[in-house]
């Protein structure tokens, strides 16, 4: 019986330090300056409780990541709450380079839009494959799991559903030789029917 037990405590301690560890891992973001007369307080990033929380509309709004190590494969999952406003609804991801990361849009170089509206998602910066369905055909609020993959050594970005069904994936175009890399988040919400949409980040 004590084997047990100590097996026990064990299993528990690696738990504890596979958790510890995923949480030093964790993507560091910020908010950018862009836009920031037009957004100033209308967004918040809590890198504590792992959220975003979009209260922009009519404005480029962009948050940014902590350098990028160009060897090192990332893996963000997260679920959003449109709070059924996905028709109004830009959400994009991008690859690009930390030079005036706060005076730019961050809608460059490498990217996809994830959310398009009402339309197919679209990319920039290389070939994009997309397998499946349309994500505004089957996206469902704070339910579908959405997974965002990059590896900037091997140029390529991944976007899917934890249920697959729909795959998407820009292979980049160019090997650019930044000195800085990061993850750009861009977002913009169509006047004419406003509501504040949330990201969770999740292990």
């Amino acid at each position: 019986m004590q084997y047990k037990k100590e097996g026990h405590q064990s299993l528990q301690y690696q738990y504890q330090q596979q958790k510890q560890q995923k949480k030093k891992q964790q993507l560091k973001l910020y908010k950018s300056d862009f836009n920031t007369n037009s957004n100033k307080g209308k967004f918040e990033v809590d890198n504590d409780a792992r959220t975003i929380k979009f209260k922009t509309i009519g404005y480029d709004t962009c948050i940014y990541s902590e350098n990028l190590q160009r060897e090192k494969e990332y893996h963000l999952r997260f679920k959003v709450d449109t709070k059924n406003n996905l028709q109004n609804i830009h959400l994009a991801f991008s690859i690009t380079s930390g030079d005036k990361k706060n005076s730019k849009s961050l809608l460059k170089d490498h990217y996809v839009c994830l959310f398009n509206r009402n339309y197919d998602s679209c990319a920039e910066g290389g070939e994009f494959q997309v397998k499946g369905l349309q994500y505004y055909l089957f996206f469902k609020d704070k339910k579908t799991v959405m997974n965002v993959v990059f590896n900037i050594e091997k140029q390529m970005m991944e976007i899917y559903d934890d249920d697959r069904i729909c795959y998407q994936k820009l292979t980049f175009d160019k090997d650019r030789k930044f000195d800085e890399w990061i993850l750009g988040i861009y977002y913009y919400q169509w006047s004419g029917c406003y509501s504040e949409v949330d990201i969770q980040f999740i292990d």
